[in-house]
């Protein structure tokens, strides 16, 4: 990811995701390399979707191992960049009408849950075409919320209030 280096990373966005992360990629690694290894018989005697399985959850648990360093959201020079847990977004900074940062609505928490979500917060460009773009790979506590919103707000040239 040439792009990576050419950016500087927004203080503590992505930390959360890292640590929450970690449990899940062993615990994928533990199954994919247990049905591998012969933990619960032959790997060979297994079917091809088991097989399957066994090798699709040891590369996920790799992949998300491999990016999580680089978690968060990075800014270049025309540019922000957001590398969350499958993929990475570059928007353009002129491209973007307004940064938000609204309940988070993820893989680890449903709408309206009652214990995390108004806790756990994310970020939503909202673009110049009137598009918005939800972040899930953003997540972070609602504590937080001026450490990460505004240097993004200031490097984009982004004067006006955002409203949640």
């Amino acid at each position: 990811m040439r792009a990576v280096g050419q950016t500087r990373r927004v203080p503590t966005t992505g930390n959360l995701g890292r640590w929450l992360v970690f449990p899940f990629s062993v615990a994928l690694a533990w199954f994919g390399i247990s049905g591998i290894t012969g933990a619960w018989g032959s790997f060979l005697e297994e079917t091809a979707y088991m097989q399957l399985l066994y090798l699709a959850t040891l590369v996920m648990s790799v992949w998300t191992s491999v990016r999580a360093p680089l978690w968060g959201i990075r800014l270049g020079p025309d540019y922000v960049l957001i590398v969350s847990w499958w993929r990475s977004y570059r928007v353009p900074f002129a491209d973007v009408f307004a940064v938000r940062h609204i309940t988070y609505e993820g893989l680890l928490v449903g709408a309206g849950d009652p214990i995390f979500g108004e806790r756990m917060r994310m970020i939503r460009l909202k673009l110049q075409n009137g598009d918005e773009l939800d972040l899930p790979g953003t997540l972070f506590r609602r504590g937080n919320v001026r450490r990460i919103v505004q240097p993004i707000k200031d490097a984009m040239g982004i004067t006006h209030p955002t409203r949640r």
